[in-house]
């Protein structure tokens, strides 16, 4: 649970940070266009626009990449469920409740709604990971096929000529 913490942490400072950086970098980066409107006027503003400009393509690059985006709030959502399991427990609320319940028979129903929580968390993490975006660009495009089609024939005769369209 601590370890959750942390990861959420972390992930809120890279997310909170790579926003923050991105807005006012943003801003500037049009305030200074707008200041220089020819290289031969201030070249310095010139050279740190475009700095700017790189910097910002650069940290979206790496927010992307990392997914700090995806993974905060994926932690942020796993962390108040957590939050809520536990206060739910402490409390005896919610589905703890009973008459002349013991935290001590509900230890158990506690425990296996965090450990199922915990997997989640680790699933969905994993599965961050594994699935990369590029990939969804590399695969071949949907062919849309009208149903006024009747026969296999009519389909292939379609699927054809759609394809050379585009060679």
């Amino acid at each position: 649970m601590f370890s959750e913490e942390r990861k959420h942490k972390r992930y809120s400072m890279f997310y909170s940070l790579t926003i923050l950086f991105t807005t006012i970098a943003s801003i500037l980066t049009t305030t200074f266009l707008s200041l220089n409107q020819s290289v031969k006027q201030y070249p310095q503003l010139y050279w740190t626009t475009f700095t700017l400009s790189l910097c910002v393509s650069i940290v979206n690059a790496l927010s992307s990449f990392y997914k700090w985006d995806r993974k905060y709030f994926l932690l942020f959502e796993i962390s108040n469920k957590l939050e809520t399991e536990v206060w739910s427990y402490i409390e005896l609320i919610g589905s703890y409740k009973g008459k002349l319940s013991t935290h001590r028979e509900k230890l158990k129903l506690f425990l296996s709604r965090i450990e199922a929580l915990s997997n989640t968390l680790n699933k969905n993490l994993l599965s961050l990971e594994e699935k990369d975006d590029d990939k969804v660009a590399l695969k071949p495009p949907v062919y849309y096929i009208p149903q006024t089609f009747r026969s296999q024939q009519q389909r292939q005769a379609f699927r054809s000529e759609f394809r050379r369209s585009f060679k």
